[in-house]
């Protein structure tokens, strides 16, 4: 740009590229320093970039919620117990120890069930109950301790603790009266405590419920108890 007396200073033309010094340039990236550029994540060092999740330990990621067992997620709850990680739901790792849990030598699985189910405290997320965003997790405890339930209640059956058990899932069947699985037992536990008339009533009261509700009848395998319990088989009997 000319000065105020029209001349053009020599500082306002622009020099060619080659011959600007190093600081009136951008150098080309491949000219550049370490810290001058982001390293491609193969040319790094360990320190300098995160490992890919398979590659890394099982400290450093939580498995999600839906791929671990029922007890990790009643640990996870508290962070409390010695139970370690589960595989598969019906397996569990305890004391190193990792084995399907009817595999378990009946009194470890007793003890087991007991330790995952002293951690619940309550309805999950009580303090949310209304949220969206928990209805999912909220169903997956309920569902799990359910199941655990029914497991200690088979276990205990086993044990011979007939009336205990009859009486202790009396309400869980009324809380739950579409559950199968808890009807059979409570069926099973009625039988053998000698209350085989309270046994098929129990039977005939899901059989309505069922029809009336959703048109369908008790699976076959609650109907073949029922049968068994109707004729006293002796395969009902706790084997020794």
């Amino acid at each position: 740009m000319p000065d105020a007396d029209g001349h053009v200073r020599p500082l306002d033309r622009v020099e060619p590229l080659e011959r600007v010094g190093p600081l009136d340039r951008v150098e080309p990236l491949e000219r550049v320093g370490p810290l001058d550029r982001v390293e491609p994540l193969d040319r790094v060092g360990p320190l300098e970039r995160v490992e890919p999740l398979d590659r890394v330990g099982p400290l450093d990621r939580v498995e999600p919620l839906d791929r671990v067992g029922p007890l990790e997620r009643a640990r996870r709850l508290d962070h409390v117990g010695p139970l370690d990680r589960t595989r598969p739901l019906g397996q569990a790792r305890h004391l190193g120890q990792t084995q399907p849990l009817d595999q378990t030598p009946l009194l470890d699985r007793l003890r087991l069930l007991d330790q995952a189910l002293e951690l619940w405290r309550g309805p999950a997320f009580a303090d949310f109950a209304d949220a969206e965003f928990v209805r999912a997790p909220v169903r997956l405890l309920s569902e799990l301790r359910l199941v655990a339930l029914e497991e200690r209640a088979d276990a205990r059956l086993a044990l011979g603790e007939h009336d205990l058990v009859a009486g202790e899932l009396g309400a869980l069947v009324e809380a739950h009266p579409l559950r199968e699985r808890l009807r059979g037992l409570h069926m099973r536990a009625l039988y053998l405590a000698g209350r085989q008339g309270e046994a098929l009533a129990s039977y005939a009261h899901l059989r309505t419920v069922l029809a009336d509700e959703l048109g369908v009848d008790p699976s076959r395998e609650l109907t073949a108890l029922h049968t068994a319990v109707l004729r006293q088989d002796a395969r009902l009997d706790p084997q020794p």
